[in-house]
């Protein structure tokens, strides 16, 4: 069965397998459609984050299933809330040229000889536990208390290296809903800012989830004060790509979330996804979370060097995730 193919930790490596190569940069889209014996069908989709972002990727993927399940009586339709809202990115926050995040790529020879991969499931019982054993944990989401256990798992790695580092997480927060002036929500583009939290050497996994918990609210709170029609805000959200000085010797890390995009509803006629994956992205100390298929868990897709892995996961075994 397709599922018992790809949903399995083991052959997670598999998931590019199933998503399509772009043949130039400027080709934006591409799709592909594979059909299995038993009935099972894998829809893996490139597209260019140039023009889209998750919130994006998600939104097109439901509509286009909807079109083609004729749930719209007159196609797809692109009024605000409902459809497409054609405000690109660039229009409502255009460039200007700041420097990039200092994000690390991996070579393809890297890829393939010193990088794995790994899937791991934080289930809802696992994380209930992990707030049950802090004190303050009311205000914490399951997504920053996975990021923050990723975190200081790789913080832990440092440290089985011989080389504890100061480190800094850079999150992705989608300003979709949470800006002064209202961006749609299905707006196309590149809707997003960066969230940077700072770290040392010996920090518990409650302390950096308070920490980060803290600098998430307080980064909602000030795109909250954005005009994206006024030079002011925009130069605010594009300077949150621009992430300030960061010594050589800091570890950069990276967490995005996907979760709470609704790509488990896509349908497109033959019901809706039993597992859903991000394509893998080379770089250095990244992961990606995903709401889990069935339950309110949350299932981490980190890439690793393959040296590393034991120290990772038995930071995750002192933290209670995997056995």
């Amino acid at each position: 069965m397709l599922q018992d193919l790809l949903a399995s930790e083991e052959n997670v490596v598999l998931v590019d397998k199933f998503i399509p190569s772009k043949d130039a940069r400027n080709q934006l889209l591409a799709v592909q459609a594979t059909m299995f014996e038993c009935g099972g069908v894998a829809l893996g989709v490139n597209a260019e984050h140039r023009i889209v972002d998750a919130s994006t990727l998600c939104t097109f993927l439901n509509k286009w299933a909807a079109a083609m399940n004729k749930q719209e009586e007159n196609g797809i339709e692109f009024a605000a809330g409902q459809g497409f809202t054609f405000n690109s990115s660039s229009t409502l926050l255009p460039g200007r040229c700041f420097k990039p995040a200092p994000l690390q790529p991996i070579s393809d020879d890297d890829m393939s000889s010193k990088y794995i991969r790994k899937m791991y499931t934080f289930s809802e019982s696992a994380i209930s536990n992990m707030k049950a054993k802090a004190r303050r944990h009311d205000h914490w989401s399951k997504v920053q208390l996975v990021s923050a256990t990723i975190w200081k798992a790789r913080i832990s790695v440092d440290w089985a290296n011989n080389n504890p580092r100061d480190s800094i997480l850079l999150q992705a927060v989608n300003l979709r809903g949470k800006t002064m002036s209202l961006i749609p929500k299905h707006s196309c583009g590149n809707f997003w800012g960066f969230c940077a939290t700072k770290a040392g050497t010996i920090e518990t996994t409650e302390e950096l989830t308070d920490r980060l918990t803290y600098n998430i609210k307080k980064t909602v709170n000030n795109f909250s004060k954005v005009n994206h029609n006024t030079e002011e805000g925009q130069l605010m959200v594009l300077k949150s790509f621009s992430v300030p000085y960061i010594p050589e010797s800091t570890n950069v890390i990276t967490a995005t979330s996907w979760c709470k995009f609704p790509f488990y509803e896509v349908d497109f006629g033959f019901g809706k996804p039993t597992w859903v994956a991000p394509g893998c992205v080379p770089v250095v100390n990244s992961s990606c979370l995903m709401d889990e298929a069935q339950g309110n868990g949350i299932v981490a897709h980190v890439l690793l060097e393959v040296k590393d892995v034991p120290y990772f996961e038995k930071a995750l075994q002192d933290d209670g995730i995997i056995a």
